[in-house]
């Protein structure tokens, strides 16, 4: 019976989820003596027992801030101390985890084997699948009560509820409590994020299972609700480290030093032997990278190929920073873009931000989120027209804080009234761009954590079909503007 339901529950998990699949391992990991006081930041929150520390510790930062090598760093540090539950890495890419269909059967199978000197609550799992495999095709909240809360409480407690005695499990080094969760936002839809952070606040927070929940992600909309903003509904439950607080500039320079060393050493390249890469060259990458590790990574994958030696790999990246023709040494290359991965990153964020956009609001507009992204980021002359227009007519009052030292300085409502658009529209345009920008309201501002998201935009090379000519950036709203301000004009006077 135990063994039929094992194998039932065993076809319906996504084993790319795990932390250790070989499915992905290649995944990031924190290189040796990197993040290391991040890791101990949450060895320590996994590690103690007092009752009054929060039951989630949340990871979120800007795209590419590292958040997933941490996660796995921390998973495979937590699995070597006998407290790992379950794991589930989320993918965008991958149609088998970017969504909740196989949530639950993947997390309670590995809770099931978790326990390795007591199999009685993974019996219980394995027996309930066994009994009834429909369990498997029942709702999310279903699944959750069917094959985690119940063998929970059939086990450590009686039929209703848990014993007051479960929470001793938690001194219990037998029992594994640790469960991670990486990348929410990767779930590819903004719904299966709110449910999956709602039904965590409902059964493991509320309910007081004893299990510590590590969660990782962008802050996009779901997670701000839930825990990012002061009144969200998991705010007091949780402990968040976020990353953008934290200076990364020591880490990715050892990142760098170690790994385009190796590079350099395991390769023929007779000038990477020695004394490569040069501190002037790591020093630009670092003040490059802005404190993301995801350009670090990328410029090491870059540097790395097989079929082209390091040094002039290397090169075409600093040149690429410097805005140089690609050539070294004597090597004659066809300029290539290093940041491929960097822009398919963008490119996502950017594509799925438009389609949820598009999905709540009537909107035909091509590429408005991009549209409205260059425009708070770099302000057209179109600005200063309508700052002329709106002086002349003896309106100065109304239109004073307009344009000051070269940058647009609006709140979302005026925002909106001189692009003629719907209440509430820039703040729904901009929700899903809290990965990429520091984003303000009032005055309305849209700041990139990194420099080379403006770049990506600006490059058709690069952002291909998501490009916009400087020139017509503010074309379509240029006549609403105006309009708008001649409106005002007349009414003044």
């Amino acid at each position: 019976m135990v063994a039929r339901g094992k194998k039932l529950l065993l076809d319906e998990i996504v084993s790319s989820a795990l932390y250790n699949s070989k499915e992905r391992s290649d995944s990031p990991k924190c290189d040796e003596d990197t993040r290391v006081g991040i890791l101990e930041e949450i060895d320590s929150w996994r590690t103690d027992q007092v009752a009054t520390v929060p039951g989630v510790l949340c990871i979120t930062g800007s795209a590419g801030a590292g958040k997933s090598a941490l996660m796995r760093t921390a998973a495979e540090q937590s699995a070597s101390k006998g407290q790992l539950a379950a794991t589930f890495f989320f993918s965008a890419n991958d149609p088998r985890r970017n969504d909740l269909t196989q949530f639950v059967p993947t997390i309670a199978y590995q809770i099931a084997l978790s326990n390795k000197q007591d199999n009685a609550l993974g019996n219980c799992i394995f027996c309930a699948v066994n009994r009834d495999p429909s369990v498997l095709r029942l709702s999310f909240e279903s699944q959750v009560e069917e094959l985690i809360v119940k063998p929970l409480q059939k086990t450590f407690g009686t039929e209703s509820k848990l014993s007051e005695d479960a929470p001793k499990l938690l001194l219990s080094p037998s029992f594994p409590l640790d469960i991670f969760i990486d990348g929410i936002d990767e779930c590819i839809k903004k719904e299966s994020q709110s449910q999956l952070l709602m039904m965590l606040s409902a059964v493991f927070i509320s309910r007081s299972l004893p299990f510590k929940i590590l969660l990782a992600s962008r802050p996009e909309s779901p997670l701000r609700t839930a825990l990012l903003s002061p009144s969200g509904y998991m705010r007091k439950s949780a402990y968040i480290i976020r990353l953008n607080d934290h200076d990364a500039a020591a880490d990715i320079r050892n990142f760098l030093t170690r790994r385009l060393g190796a590079i350099g050493m395991s390769s023929e390249d007779p000038q990477a032997q020695k004394d490569w890469p040069s501190i002037k060259d790591i020093n630009l990458l670092v003040s490059a990278s802005s404190g993301l590790f995801v350009y670090a990574s990328t410029v090491v994958k870059f540097v790395s190929e097989r079929r082209s030696w390091p040094v002039p790999q290397l090169q075409i990246v600093i040149d690429n920073l410097k805005g140089l023709a690609a050539s070294t040494a004597g090597f004659s290359t066809v300029p290539r873009n290093p940041f491929l991965q960097l822009d398919d990153l963008y490119r996502n964020i950017f594509v799925l931000a438009q389609a949820e956009y598009e999905s709540q609001c009537d909107d035909s507009t091509p590429l408005s989120i991009v549209r409205v992204v260059r425009m708070l980021t770099n302000p057209a002359p179109t600005v200063k027209l309508a700052w002329t227009r709106a002086t002349a007519a003896g309106d100065v009052q109304l239109w004073t804080d307009v344009l000051r030292a070269g940058e647009l300085i609006v709140s979302s409502t005026t925002f909106e009234n001189l692009c003629q658009l719907q209440r509430g529209q820039a703040r729904l345009m901009l929700s899903d761009l809290h990965s990429l920008y520091d984003i303000t309201f009032d005055p309305i501002r849209a700041r990139p954590y990194h420099r080379s998201v403006q770049e990506f935009l600006r490059d058709p090379t690069r952002c291909l079909d998501l490009y916009i000519p400087e020139e017509d950036v503010w074309t379509r709203w240029s006549t609403c503007m105006l309009n708008t301000i001649s409106r005002a004009s007349d009414d003044g006077a």
